[in-house]
């Protein structure tokens, strides 16, 4: 049996894998000029596409259990960067272990990487939003993000919606946006629970795409319905953001795809909601991690 890959390089495989998630033509596209208007493939072709309007084409009503965020609320190292699409995320630890499972999902995540879209990608009845951020998951079986991204539901994004308020929001790692040039890197200690509303039993979930190129159709999409606040003085710092060209990139969301035939569920009263500061896990969600296990043990 050959040695185990080190730390160091299992780090970067990730890092490498999370950065694909983003485009098959790096540079190569923009929100400006080679827009989504121009961007080809799924993008152009897919019939199940990412974001749409959620609540104006209609919803059925779910009764799935409460989401899980597993050790979401621990504070890890990690990174921010501008990549010149968006502020990303990363968290650095290797054995941070942060997981997403329950809320109808019945499979375990793993956290890749966190980015925000200025205005939001979603709209929630018509409604759109100064600031969404996405919690990028791929499933855990899969040993890098590359394999999840070509099967549906192997990948399962998070959505969380920011609202323009007059107070300030006192989650820190958002000020560390100021002044993040293009391919700069700040090192950061964050928790990806700050970026969450304490209330995450209400949701709507849908399968779609990736919303940057190749716009691959493998996401389970949740979003939450509850908001964070934002001041306008935090949207500027976004807004004051510069893509590879040093240009300031002023939005980057792609506009509304058609929901065509897709079903969107809306959650909006679990029997319990499992709070997500707690890395404790109920019974019924606890069994399903490890049937998850169990299987991904026998895959192998």
């Amino acid at each position: 049996m050959g040695a185990l890959p080190s730390p160091k390089l299992l780090a970067a495989l990730l890092l490498a894998a999370c950065v694909g998630l983003s485009s098959e033509d790096g540079d190569l596209w923009s929100y400006e000029g080679d827009g989504p208007e121009h961007w080809s493939g799924k993008c152009k072709d897919g019939k199940h596409q990412s974001p749409i309007d959620l609540g104006s084409g209609g919803t059925v009503e779910s009764n799935f259990e409460s989401l899980s965020f597993i050790n979401y609320n621990n504070i890890y190292n990690g990174n921010i960067t501008n990549n010149g699409h968006t502020i990303q995320l990363q968290v650095t630890d290797i054995s941070h272990n942060i997981m997403l499972t329950g809320g109808g999902l019945n499979r375990v995540y793993s956290l890749a990487q966190i980015h925000f879209h200025w205005k939001s990608e979603h709209t929630i009845n018509g409604k759109r939003y100064p600031l969404e951020v996405h919690f990028v998951h791929f499933e855990k079986r899969f040993k890098k993000v590359e394999d999840a991204v070509k099967v549906k539901g192997g990948i399962a994004v998070i959505g969380v919606m920011f609202e323009d308020k007059d107070s300030r929001n006192e989650i820190q790692v958002l000020d560390q946006v100021k002044d993040l040039r293009h391919d700069m890197k700040k090192n950061i200690k964050f928790s990806p629970a700050s970026l969450l509303p304490h209330d995450t039993s209400k949701f709507y979930r849908y399968y779609g795409s990736l919303t940057t190129p190749g716009c691959d159709e493998s996401v389970v999409w949740t979003v939450l319905s509850n908001s964070l606040p934002l001041s306008n003085k935090q949207i500027s710092l976004f807004q004051k953001v510069t893509d590879s060209k040093g240009k300031f990139l002023l939005s980057n969301f792609r506009p509304l795809q058609k929901q065509n035939d897709r079903i969107v569920y809306f959650q909006s009263s679990p029997p319990h909601q499992v709070p997500y500061h707690s890395s404790a896990l109920s019974l019924k969600n606890s069994l399903s991690i490890m049937s998850s296990l169990l299987i991904v043990l026998k895959l192998k």
